[in-house]
């Protein structure tokens, strides 16, 4: 009889560490799970963080050129100058030139090549008339507009004598062309009138002059030289 109580005893410690081990085991299954669920979210997280932003999100750049001036044309008849973004974009949409050709202007004074002629416009004068009274009889020619008088020096650079061909005329600011005026030319007392006939040796320079009969207010004139043949060369002289 002596031996129950122990017995009672034994099977209650083996029952208590039974119970000890279920629920430790069972503790360790939820913690387990627990860490799963956390490293099975990441990659889902790191998808969402690496996902390239839409165009939608993307913010067009517009550049903004400022260019310096240009410089003085070089030996070889070009003219530079520099274009910076100053929106700093990294593209070259709509970008300036930074190089032209130069085109050299001549004006009153200057001489200019053409074909085979060069071509100096000494003086420029106006008039409304040419000619004068001769017993109250008026011998020459009035202008509808205002006559330009053009003194001229011209020199044949070709190797052989020339005929002067009808290579002069003037044109203005709104594109319109202008002949010159036989009538008055005729009643013209002075220099030589260098006519469509007129000889060029070769070397001698010849002086003469060319009259145009323009509307009053005419701007931004420019004698125009074509010179010479079916393929004439063309240049211009600014009178103004």
């Amino acid at each position: 009889m002596s031996n129950k109580p122990f017995h009672k005893q034994a099977w209650f410690w083996i029952l208590l560490v039974v119970l000890i081990f279920i629920v430790a085991g069972s503790l360790g299954n939820d913690s387990s799970d627990t860490t799963g669920d956390v490293i099975s979210d990441n990659p889902n997280n790191n998808k969402e963080n690496t996902q390239p932003l839409s165009n939608e999100n993307k913010e067009e750049c517009n550049p903004n050129w400022e260019c310096t001036e240009w410089s003085e044309c070089s030996s070889k008849g070009q003219k530079t100058r520099t274009c910076a973004d100053m929106n700093h974009c990294g593209i070259t949409k709509g970008k300036p030139r930074e190089s032209e050709e130069c085109v050299k202007k001549y004006g009153i004074g200057d001489s200019i090549s053409v074909g085979y002629l060069d071509v100096t416009v000494n003086d420029v004068e106006t008039s409304q008339k040419i000619g004068e009274y001769i017993m109250d009889t008026f011998m020459g020619e009035k202008a509808d507009g205002v006559f330009y008088i053009i003194d001229l020096t011209i020199e044949n650079k070709a190797k052989e004598s020339k005929n002067l061909y009808d290579c002069f005329s003037i044109v203005d600011d709104q594109g319109r062309s202008f002949s010159y005026d036989t009538n008055a030319e005729i009643y013209y007392e002075g220099k030589e009138t260098l006519m469509i006939a007129t000889q060029l040796q070769p070397g001698l320079p010849k002086e003469g002059i060319k009259i145009f009969d323009l509307p009053e207010n005419s701007k931004d004139l420019k004698l125009k030289i074509e010179c010479c043949g079916l393929t004439p060369e063309t240049g211009y002289i600014e009178l103004e």
